[in-house]
């Protein structure tokens, strides 16, 4: 990855944009863009041991389902996402790429960051932490058009109030994305 690749100032761009829900969240913020300026190749998987990653929370329309999936290496239910491949035109790119190959559904994100998680991951990862930029892809209703990827062991449609024990990222996540579902259709 160059260090003029164009993608660090599209990330930057939104990460400027990103209006954070709260104090955790604007610290974070900062601290992702202090990651992103000072790190030239955070985009590319080869940063160790950690980098960028981008996911998807995929929720209905009416914000009443998500639908997740149980993560084969991982073990926990999660969102749709990953790394951010050299082909993607830039992160929202790779979000909707790994929202496609692990649900199979063919979903753009909502414009905009909806929330931002840095964690680091066990030994079963070949990464060590994952900076993960995270957006919000809406589907019309709970179907059976998705379709679990090889990194899956389970997808499933939840209703919010009936989730699957999460990690309080996840939730944070899906609480996140529900309300901005829910307020842009009030």
């Amino acid at each position: 990855m160059r260090p003029g690749d164009p993608r660090r100032g599209d990330v930057l761009d939104l990460l400027a944009n990103y209006t954070p829900a709260d104090s955790e969240q604007a610290d974070l913020r900062d601290d992702f863009i202090n990651f992103v300026t000072g790190t030239p190749d955070c985009l590319s998987r080869e940063c160790q041991p950690m980098h960028l990653t981008a996911s998807g929370i995929i929720v209905t329309a009416d914000g009443s389902h998500v639908l997740l999936n149980f993560h084969k290496r991982g073990q926990f239910w999660v969102q749709f996402g990953g790394h951010i491949d050299p082909q993607d035109a830039g992160i929202v790119a790779a979000a909707t790429r790994e929202v496609f190959e692990e649900s199979g559904l063919a979903l753009d994100p909502l414009p905009g960051i909806v929330n931002l998680d840095r964690h680091e991951l066990s030994a079963a990862f070949s990464c060590g932490t994952h900076w993960d930029v995270q957006f919000i892809c809406v589907a019309d209703a709970p179907n059976d058009q998705a379709q679990a990827s090889d990194e899956s062991d389970e997808i499933r449609w939840f209703a919010v109030n009936d989730l699957p024990v999460v990690d309080k990222s996840v939730q944070r996540l899906i609480d996140a994305a529900v309300s901005r579902v829910r307020g842009q259709s009030a």
